[in-house]
């Protein structure tokens, strides 16, 4: 956050609400007041001034997956002139590589596993406590030496990429400022002062700016519950005159049989990024929500590229450009893309297949590349083959996505002899379970193999190449 987006936020009224948050299992709503948020921002101030290794630290990575502790946090850093990286998830594979990339590490949780394989202990710190308004005011430190003077902070996030690796994406927090500029002038009048519901976390481009930075800074309440099903959102709902929803096509996919906006319920808008969301599924959430549904399109590198709100009358495929976005196709047939969002100043090429360019917008044809969207989350099939590859008890693999309405990765697997043997004496289910052991100390469960076929040997064809057809069929039956 820039020391003028700061400045804005704070010249509110201190007692401005600015979070709520529900307990579910007490229907207790807590609601925090721009003056609670400032000193849980002091709090995390006196942790940076009070440790020499914070103080030094360049790069930090933070994650918390309690919206507030992060907002806290991600302020805090901003404000002293921290570059802050962002993991790709929680498991602590990925910790440990992001960590390479850092100076010092605030986190939620700390276990132990992971201080054990930390190079640097003391390099580790926890997150202040979430305290409510009735807590004690922390003395002001905004106004400190310390706090930075104008340079540029950079917010690293990493996606997977075709290289079989993590791939780090460097942006300035500029980029991040100009989209929210961009969203709200959009968006903003529909919106209204309608208060922020989530289905997605913080931690990754889409849910950090439509979740947090584009509703902090423009002034409309943010609740903090992430919410995992129906009902949920409807208990939520069911405390708000005026709300929007925040999500994506894997859970507005699940949603589309059960009633979870209640009558009485002005919902503004629907957003849904991180795939394509299925025309029936935006019908059925439109009717359900009685409102549109805005699909975003974007990717951690480019941020919002594009967007799309179909309706009965108009089912379009064509997308949108977004404010300040330039788009073309390059020689082969792909989505370029130029815009302030960008981490280059040079043109960007989307994986995405153009079928239809005019000043309209343009049409996607699918991927070109090995890079999916399994339930919103991005992984490339060749990172977690270069990574099961490593697992002692694999000799060759190759993963592919197995159709169907929620989508799945399938393993076609050459073992070793270890593998064989464990195979022969422990059977197939006990390893399965021991392969999605370590491949989940780098991945979420949720793009792990569900579906593993052992094999011989995985033939090629006469370019050299496997066939993804023949490797379907091995999963018929």
């Amino acid at each position: 956050m820039s020391i003028e987006a700061f400045n804005e936020l704070i010249a509110r009224d201190k007692q401005t609400v600015l979070f709520k948050e529900l307990y579910l299992d007490t229907g207790v709503v807590i609601a925090y007041s721009l003056s609670d948020f400032l000193n849980r921002v002091d709090a995390a101030l006196m942790l940076i001034s009070s440790n020499e290794s914070l103080q030094k630290a360049e790069r930090v990575l933070l994650y918390s997956e309690d919206t507030y502790k992060f907002a806290t946090a991600f302020v805090a850093l901003s404000l002293t002139g921290k570059n802050i990286v962002l993991p790709q998830n929680q498991t602590e594979g990925a910790l440990r590589h992001a960590a390479a990339f850092v100076d010092a590490i605030l986190l939620d949780d700390i276990s132990e596993s992971l201080v054990e394989q930390c190079a640097q202990q003391d390099l580790l710190f926890k997150l202040p406590p979430k305290l409510t308004h009735q807590d004690s005011v922390i003395s002001d430190l905004r106004n400190e030496k310390f706090l930075f003077s104008g340079c540029s902070i950079a917010v690293t996030i990493f996606t997977s990429g075709s290289t079989g690796a993590p791939k780090a994406i460097t942006k300035d927090i500029g980029c991040f400022l100009e989209e929210v500029k961009v969203l709200e002038s959009l968006f903003g009048v529909q919106l209204s002062d309608a208060e922020i519901i989530a289905t997605v976390s913080h931690q990754h481009v889409y849910g950090l700016l439509f979740k947090l930075l584009w509703p902090l800074l423009t002034g409309r309440i943010i609740w903090l519950n992430q919410m995992h099903f129906p009902e949920e959102i409807f208990a939520l709902l069911s405390r708000v005159e005026k709300a929007a929803l925040v999500s994506s096509p894997a859970f507005l996919s699940r949603v589309t049989q059960q009633s979870w906006c209640p009558e009485n319920v002005s919902l503004s808008q629907i957003f849904s990024s991180g795939g394509p969301l299925r025309t029936e599924d935006n019908f059925a959430n439109q009717a359900v929500g009685r409102t549109g549904v805005t699909e975003i399109l974007g990717s951690s590198e480019t941020g919002g590229v594009a967007f799309r709100s179909k309706t009965q009358k108009d089912n379009s495929d064509i997308w949108v450009p977004l404010p300040l976005v330039q788009v073309t196709e390059s020689k082969e047939g792909q989505l370029l893309v130029k815009s302030p969002f960008v981490y280059t100043d040079d043109w960007f090429q989307m994986g995405d297949n153009v079928t239809q360019l005019s000043s309209d917008g343009f049409v996607l044809g699918g991927r070109s590349d090995r890079v999916v969207k399994i339930e919103e989350k991005r992984i490339s099939l060749d990172e977690l083959e270069t990574r099961l590859a490593r697992c002692p008890e694999v000799t060759l693999s190759r993963l592919l996505v197995l159709p169907g309405k929620r989508l799945q990765v399938g393993a076609v697997v050459v073992l070793s002899d270890l593998g064989t043997e464990k195979l022969e004496s422990s059977g197939k289910l006990a390893l399965t379970k021991l392969l999605r052991a370590y491949l989940s100390d780098y991945f979420e469960l949720i793009v792990l193999p569900r579906k593993w076929r052992f094999v011989d040997s995985i033939d090629m064809n006469a370019q050299g190449k496997i066939s993804t057809t023949v490797l379907e069929k091995l999963f018929d039956s």
